[in-house]
Formats: C-alpha cells, sequence, structure tokens
C-alpha cells in the first residue's frame, strides 16, 4: 500500500501496487472482483501500466491542497482511514493470489 501527495497538481492519494514479475497476473485476479472491491471502495482507478513494472489501483482525492499547511491534519486522517480500509479489503485477496490462476486468454473480468 501507498500514500502519496502531489503538492504540484494538487492531490493525495492511497494505492495498491502490484509489483513484477506477476503485477500484471495480480491485477487481472483482482479485476475480476472489480464491483465488489468498488462498492467497498468507491471510485477507484485501475492501472494495468502494461509498459511499466508496477499495477496500480488508486483512490485519488483532487479537492485537498497539499500545500494548505492547515489542512494537513485532515488529509492525513483521510490517508490513515483510506489505508486501512485499503488494507481490509486487499490483504485476504492479495494474500491468495496466484499467478498461474490467471490465463491471459481467460480475462472476461465476469467472476
Amino acid at each position: 500500500l501507498r500514500a502519496t501527495l502531489n503538492s504540484q497538481v494538487a492531490w493525495i492519494s492511497v494505492a495498491l501496487i502490484l509489483s513484477k514479475p506477476h503485477a500484471t497476473a495480480h491485477f487481472h485476479l483482482i479485476d475480476q472482483k472489480r464491483h465488489e472491491i468498488e462498492e467497498e471502495l468507491g471510485g477507484l482507478e485501475w492501472r494495468e501500466l502494461p509498459h511499466k513494472t508496477v499495477c496500480s489501483i488508486r483512490l485519488r482525492r483532487r479537492d485537498v491542497d497539499p500545500n494548505q499547511k492547515e489542512d494537513w491534519p485532515n488529509q492525513l486522517d483521510w490517508m490513515v482511514e483510506t489505508l486501512k480500509k485499503f488494507a481490509t479489503t486487499f490483504r485476504p485477496r492479495v494474500k491468495t493470489l496466484k499467478a498461474s490462476d490467471w490465463r491471459p486468454d481467460d480475462d472476461s473480468g465476469d467472476e
């Protein structure tokens, strides 16, 4: 899990980062539960990033400005709570992932 702030374009985020060598397989296996996960966490950004070494699933807030020091407690509270939700949502799913369960030709996303 990763918490990020971008002060240049004013957003904060929490993400599940899936690393190579099995990032793509794990991403697609988790993506099969997208509807269920979206119900738990809200509107996520699903980023396969096929030409990178990672894939990510991110929740981003653009209604904050990390440059506003007086708002840092609010922003940090959101990040902590969102990290907890991500851990609750993703930890049991990630623990059971096996890259060998994914077949690129069978990735219908309907499961």
